[in-house]
């Protein structure tokens, strides 16, 4: 049986499902952060090509983009998720 993880528990596992996309963006997120844009765009595309109907994952895939200079990318990227979810006030301040 799977159970959630509750601070690092020893033997937890999240659900299956749920790592790729975890683990994606951790890793795209930490590459970022530490002056890695180039990379953390390769991580991040993967983790946006895997949940293109994701509109969040997409946002922050535009984030990505924008901070590694693919600003086609990010405005692609904000547009689908624009597409996704047009109730989103913050996606559409994001494109502009």
């Amino acid at each position: 049986a799977t159970r959630t993880c509750l601070g690092g528990e020893v033997g937890c596992r999240a659900p299956r499902s749920r790592h790729p996309r975890a683990l994606g963006t951790t890793a795209a997120d930490v590459l970022a952060a530490v002056g890695g844009n180039d990379k953390a765009f390769a991580e991040a595309q993967k983790v946006a090509e895997s949940k293109p109907e994701d509109a969040q994952i997409q946002t922050w895939f535009a984030g990505i983009a924008s901070r590694a200079g693919k600003n086609d990318a990010a405005g692609a990227a904000m547009k689908k998720s624009i597409a996704i979810n047009p109730d989103d006030p913050d996606a559409w301040t994001r494109l502009v």
